[in-house]
């Protein structure tokens, strides 16, 4: 039975930290105002002189060959600019010669016999047959291992339109750098449309720059990497998944897959079945590392293959914008900006109807909910455990069979952590099969200020194997497998300890627990847990949660899937039918797919929380270091109105990059309209009065920023203003605009207060 202390423990369901969507909307809004017009700019360049540089990947290519070519309008060679070799990161770089005469670029990779490619497949890459030492001392490559894939064995291209001089161009090759430029080849004239509007259909397609977005090793994703290079990452992952495997050696054709794709999109098309596919696969790659897609890219491809439907095709179009001047994208991005900028700045001004801020603070509120002092997720780990004593109580005796039914009455005295109501428990257990069923039914069972009305249905499966005496068990495992969840779990109306009123209703879901094992100790018929004393489970629920902040009167209610894994209990030493927990619980992840409805206001919804690490804070007294701190991500996903923009995605993301740090991403897609925020920020602590480190971590909260906040579109124009921007006063620049690192434009505030763009071609706006 549980601990009589753990009747005062109300375990927090832990947010990682609060997404901050009115610090990065008023970083947009700063700029959002008046228009005009005027003359000024930059002298030209004297001499050329550029660079390119990026990442291989169809899984990282490590000693593979890179060259530049300068092609001719009819596709020919002109001339090799320039050759190098990727690093073991899989990144390369070039310079273009003074020789580079204006013609389009084609960069080239290609595997040699000492390439090595990290396998990035879920299911493996088929049997080594290189002079690699294998990692897992096995014939089969595994995901994440190194290999050699043969010379010539993987091929890709990426085309860039004629470079202009003092340009840093970001060109990583990939299967869809390939996919474009297969589509640009067949133009019957190579030139800087048919390369422009070929790259920017697949920009399009995907919902990000394929060239400029460098893909990251998807088997080992590192703290900083952003949403869209893990979604990237993932995508190209698909490719190899999709491949033909040799029929002997499970080896996948991966040159005959990139070439498939591009095929497939030479003609600027794409079936939904294809697409669907790699969607598919993308989706076991990120359940293979154990990521949720944050980048909202996996969900718009999904979208567009439902809308295709069936036997459809997508048809992405070029950006309007993807064959004008350097100046005239550069315009168009600012106008773009300014729009999105100047709604954002109305909803959060003016309070208008159907604002953004209000929806997405409706929609973070929703993930605050589960940081609160008592919420519905805990009181349902309460029940469960509960079942489980039962369990432990009525059928892990060994005698063959068991049926009956029971009831307990909780009350605040005993050592359940509920404090009243009851559960009526029925079972049929038999330990000679190892079959068993049950059922907990909880009416009114209240537990901190939740009560529970809930039904627990199961089906287990063990070997609780009779070893000696009735009183001993030996190496057995006990496997809580498919429990179904329904009912009701609502906060009681003398609530002092929250600041929420709640009824959280379960429609349908189903509760998997993890493995614990047992040892025997024969000296005193004892046994104890031999793993790591934690017990996890995974709930997907099907759910309506309705909750009311304390400073509303409005409700927001949420109705959709919630997914939720967690470590629930410590079993800290047993005797039959005898158990001590700790009453903590620890969050590993929390997502939720449905719609959110705040009064008139109905928004679709996604959101995650992960905390892979969180097992190594749950101990009294952890701590963290610089080294080893609670790794931490978020998203929250919306499909929202803003103002006069409809249908407008909207994703928000972060990810703790250290002890004190973290990075933070806004995505805004309308169409084919697209702009991606960057920022970093501080973290701060609100410290709990509890000495576990991993509850001091619920409140951990983004700042503003503290470095530059930089602003992306598809076709890779970028404003990157100053750092600290909130913290300028008086004139002075604000931002530059460039392309491919070459400035576009200057924003800055005038002595008057206006904002002032000029444009690299003389002319200049007053905002």
């Amino acid at each position: 039975m549980q601990t009589a202390n753990s009747k005062q423990q109300t375990a927090n369901s832990k947010q990682l930290f609060k997404l901050a969507p009115l610090t990065i909307a008023l970083s947009l809004a700063l700029t959002a105002c008046g228009g005009g017009g005027g003359s000024g700019g930059d002298a030209p360049p004297t001499s050329f002189s550029a660079t390119t540089s990026g990442a291989a990947a169809k899984g990282i290519l490590s000693d593979a060959t890179v060259t530049a070519v300068e092609l001719n309008a009819n596709q020919t060679p002109k001339a090799t600019l320039a050759t190098a070799t990727t690093n073991a990161a899989g990144t390369y770089a070039l310079t273009i010669p003074a020789s580079y005469t204006g013609q389009p670029i084609k960069i080239t990779v290609t595997s040699t016999a000492n390439t090595q490619m990290k396998c990035d497949v879920v299911a493996n890459c088929g049997t080594r047959s290189d002079d690699i030492v294998d990692t897992a001392d096995s014939t089969i490559v595994n995901f994440g291992e190194w290999y050699k894939p043969g010379a010539g064995a993987v091929e890709m291209n990426a085309l860039i339109a004629p470079v202009t001089s003092g340009a840093t161009l970001s060109t990583n090759v990939t299967p869809f750098t390939h996919m474009a430029a297969s589509r640009a080849f067949e133009s019957p004239t190579l030139d800087a449309t048919a390369i422009n509007n070929a790259n920017s259909e697949v920009n399009n397609l995907l919902g990000f720059n394929v060239l400029n977005t460098q893909p990251i090793d998807i088997t080992a994703i590192t703290a900083d990497a952003t949403p869209q290079q893990i979604a990237y990452a993932a995508l190209s992952a698909a490719i190899g998944a999709l491949a033909t495997k040799d029929t002997t050696s499970g080896v996948p054709d991966l040159k005959g897959a990139i070439e498939a794709l591009a095929t497939q999109f030479a003609d600027g098309q794409i079936s939904a079945a294809d697409l669907g596919a790699i969607a598919t696969q993308t989706t076991s790659t990120f359940n293979q590392v154990g990521k949720s897609d944050e980048s909202g890219v996996l969900s718009t491809l999904n979208d567009k293959v439902t809308s295709a439907g069936n036997g459809g095709n997508i048809n992405p179009e070029p950006s309007p914008i993807a064959n004008v001047n350097a100046s005239d994208k550069a315009k168009a991005f600012v106008s773009e900006f300014r729009t999105y900028a100047t709604s954002l700045d109305a909803a959060i001004n003016k309070a208008v109807a159907g604002s953004f801020v209000t929806q997405v603070e409706a929609a973070s509120a929703l993930l605050e909910s589960f940081d609160s002092y008592d919420n519905p997720l805990e009181a349902l780990n309460v029940a469960k455990e509960q079942s489980y004593e039962l369990f432990d109580q009525y059928c892990a005796g060994l005698e063959a069979l068991q049926t009956g039914t029971a009831v307990v009455n909780f009350t605040d005295n005993d050592q359940s952590q509920f404090q009243s109501g009851s559960v009526t428990y029925t079972y049929s257990c038999n330990d000679e099969t190892g079959v068993y069923t049950d059922k907990a039914v909880f009416k009114d069972a209240r537990v901190g200020q939740q009560l529970v009305n809930v039904t627990i249905e199961s089906d287990e499966e063990g070997n609780l194997d009779e070893s000696g005496t009735q009183t001993t068990y030996s190496s057995s495992e006990v496997y809580r497998l498919d429990s179904k969840v329904v009912g009701t779990i609502n906060s009681v109306s003398d609530s002092s300890e929250t600041s929420l009123t709640t009824k959280f209703t379960i429609n349908d879901g189903s509760a998997l627990s993890g493995t614990y094992v047992y040892e025997e100790d024969t000296s005193n018929d004892t046994y104890t847990s031999s793993s790591e004393d934690k017990y996890k489970d995974v709930n997907t629920l099907n759910v309506t949660y309705e909750f009311t902040k304390a400073d509303q009167t409005v409700p927001i209610v949420f109705t959709g899937e919630m997914a939720a894994t967690q470590f629930s209990r410590d079993i800290d030493s047993s005797t039959e039918n005898s158990y001590s927990y700790s009453g903590q619980s620890y969050l590993e992840s929390l997502s939720l797919d449905g719609s959110a409805v705040y009064g008139a206001e109905n928004v679709t919804l996604k959101a995650s929380l992960s905390m892979p690490n969180s097992a190594e804070f749950r101990t009294v007294g952890a701590t963290e270091t610089a080294t080893n701190y609670l790794q931490a991500s978020a998203s929250l996903g919306l499909t929202v109105d803003i103002n006069d923009l409809k249908d407008v995605k909207v994703n928000l993301s972060a990810q703790r990059t250290s002890l004190t740090d973290a990075k933070a991403q806004l995505n805004l897609q309308q169409g084919a309209r697209s702009l991606l925020v960057d920022f970093n920020a501080k973290l701060t602590n609100e410290v709990t009065t509890e000495s576990n480190a991993y509850n001091q971590l619920i409140g951990l909260t983004l700042e503003e920023p503290t470095s530059t906040v930089t602003v992306t579109n598809l076709e890779g124009v970028k404003m990157v203003f100053v750092p600290n921007l909130a913290n300028l006063a008086g004139a002075g620049t604000l931002a530059t605009v460039t392309i491919d690192g070459v400035k576009a434009a200057t924003v800055e505030r005038t002595k008057d207060d206006l904002i002032k763009t000029s444009y690299v071609d003389g002319t200049f706006e007053i905002f």
